[in-house]
């Protein structure tokens, strides 16, 4: 499946450029988009190798922390913008909905995401702590853990972590399943 997609998206991709620098305000919302619709399909700092091997999905959607994309920009965008058929990628096409001013704010979220992608693997190290943080689900509310900082390593391989500051943010139900 994987050759027919990059035949597919070499093909038939516009030739468009990222209109998103990869700054860390930018880079810092594509973990926030990623960790929000992305994640749980395709894995993220914390559980990316746990969910390699799991392989529940099929077929198994790339676990990017382990395998940055190396598409060019445009075709990952595409393939997010239009999803994949038949393999549970959804499209985000129209996804977000619409700003104040009535703009579809769908490509500019999708971009971000796709320079988030783009850079998950040289990140500045503010963004590559916010990839590490920890979201716990505690009955119906959301709860982050703003403090998750990797303190130290013992010499037994043990890790200390601090886990203080929870903030509740509520659940938010997406109108699609944006994996």
């Amino acid at each position: 499946m994987h050759l027919a997609l990059d035949r597919a998206a070499a093909r038939r991709t516009p030739h468009l450029t990222n209109p998103i620098a990869p700054t860390e305000e930018n880079l810092m919302a594509g973990v926030k988009l990623f960790k929000g619709d992305c994640a749980g399909c395709h894995g993220d700092a914390n559980n990316a190798a746990k969910r390699e091997a799991e392989g529940i999905l099929y077929p198994s959607p790339p676990v990017f922390a382990l395998h940055p994309p190396s598409k060019p920009d445009n075709q990952l965008f595409w393939i997010i913008k239009g999803g994949v058929r038949y393999s549970g990628t959804f499209w985000w096409e129209g996804s977000f909905g619409k700003d104040a001013s009535g703009k579809d704010i769908s490509d500019e979220n999708i971009w971000t995401a796709v320079t988030f992608l783009k850079h998950i693997d040289s990140l500045p190290p503010a963004v590559a702590l916010e990839t590490r943080r920890q979201k716990l689900e505690i009955g119906n509310s959301k709860m982050e853990n703003r403090n998750s900082t990797l303190e130290s390593q013992k010499p037994d391989g043990d890790l200390k972590v601090a886990a203080t500051n929870f903030k509740g943010d509520g659940l938010k139900s997406a109108p699609y399943n944006t994996c």
